[in-house]
């Protein structure tokens, strides 16, 4: 995917031949020749919403199912499709409201029961809860094998699927990070069409809008929602294959989600290749970029071209030193490091009248004073000179 000049549009010169095996490919007229997902979520993503053309309308209104060359509906744009997938899931979940109320009503009070059971193993209700959570299992097998073959039913439940297992803890052994990030459940609220809102229910008791989430937590549902339905569309249930663009997967995250962010991304949808890039130090010291499958690479400039290198597996390096070795950038600014240095030689040789103009300037650089982690930091080093 490459643009001549920032303002024109791709040039295909490069993947014109890929692209022309890929139309043969997908002509076969075979039905149920898996198909696989192209996608790609710019920086901009998703700030710029694209229109809902009449075509699309259509489609999502239609009773008759999503085509499958929809899967690729505006997939290489930099505008995002997410409206269009709020709008279908609303359609369906609507058309299936007198079965999902049931379904996460049930849900709802089997995990109220497992809390209770996990947090109070002695009570004297112990027993009662366990048969009550026993006969609401079988409740909830009985209503969605009566739906397991209504087209609409599978729709929606891959897409919650989908969507509660990139929520879910990457180990359970650390289940306790992020835990404000995990969902109960995703409802859609209101009665008319103008008015419905699409809902998440967090573990944590928060209720809140779609429109309404935080950025980082907006951007990554909005990309696992196009996935999963690009691969229920073109798929159905079946995992897909294909390849996934995310440029800076890491904004607006908070540092322990861009740690986490890429293997959430891998687990979802395992069989995807993704190709992302970053300047996060957090996201390439938490990829295991050792084999075959997952690698680092650096792209670099010379003025006159783009040129890329590999990375030797970071995996597990302290982001400070991945931040000044890998990304060959300093990890604050290079003066403030030469004011600290200076004063550090100084008290080193006793020449305390200058080392504490030394101070003075630092002070004066920073504002007038030395943040309290700042001079831990610098009476840490000043002990080596003791």
């Amino acid at each position: 995917m490459v643009k001549e000049k920032k303002g024109g549009g791709l040039s295909s010169s490069l993947y014109k031949k890929a692209f022309e095996r890929f139309q043969l490919y997908y002509n076969d007229n075979d039905i149920n020749k898996p198909l696989p997902i192209l996608a790609f979520f710019a920086d901009s993503f998703p700030h710029i919403e694209a229109n809902i053309s009449g075509y699309a309308k259509t489609v999502l209104t239609s009773e008759n199912g999503l085509p499958r060359n929809f899967g690729y509906y505006k997939w290489d744009e930099k505008n995002n499709c997410i409206g269009i997938w709020m709008e279908r899931y609303t359609k369906v979940y609507t058309s299936l409201n007198n079965f999902k109320r049931p379904e996460y009503s049930i849900i709802n009070e089997l995990n109220d029961l497992y809390l209770m059971i996990e947090n109070a193993p002695d009570h004297d209700d112990i027993v009662n809860w366990k048969l009550k959570a026993e006969r609401l299992r079988k409740e909830l097998d009985t209503i969605r094998t009566e739906l397991k073959n209504d087209s609409e039913f599978i729709e929606l439940y891959f897409i919650d699927s989908k969507l509660k297992k990139f929520i879910d803890s990457l180990d359970e052994k650390y289940n306790f990070i992020n835990k404000e990030f995990e969902i109960k459940q995703i409802k859609v609220i209101g009665t008319s069409k103008s008015e419905q809102h699409i809902q998440f229910d967090f573990i944590d008791e928060r209720t809140i809008f779609f429109d309404n989430l935080p950025m980082g937590y907006k951007r990554l549902f909005s990309i696992v929602f196009d996935i999963a339905y690009r691969s229920f569309i073109l798929n159905k249930d079946a995992e897909a294959t294909g390849i996934v663009i995310i440029d800076e997967i890491e904004l607006h995250l908070h540092p322990t989600l861009q740690q986490e962010v890429l293997n959430r991304f891998k687990k979802t949808f395992p069989e995807i290749q993704f190709i992302v890039s970053t300047h996060s130090p957090l996201v390439i010291s938490n990829l295991k970029a050792n084999t075959e499958e997952d690698k680092v690479i650096r792209l670099k400039n010379d003025g006159n071209r783009y040129y890329w290198e590999p990375v030797e597996n970071v995996y597990g390096i302290d982001y400070t030193t991945n931040l000044m070795e890998v990304m060959e950038s300093d990890y604050r600014s290079s003066t403030i490091d030469k004011l600290i240095n200076a004063y550090l030689v100084l008290f080193g040789k006793k020449k305390e009248t200058e080392a504490t103009l030394m101070l003075q300037k630092l002070k004066d650089y920073l504002g007038g004073e030395i943040p309290n982690l700042l001079q831990k930091e610098i009476d840490n080093q000043k002990k080596a000179y003791l």
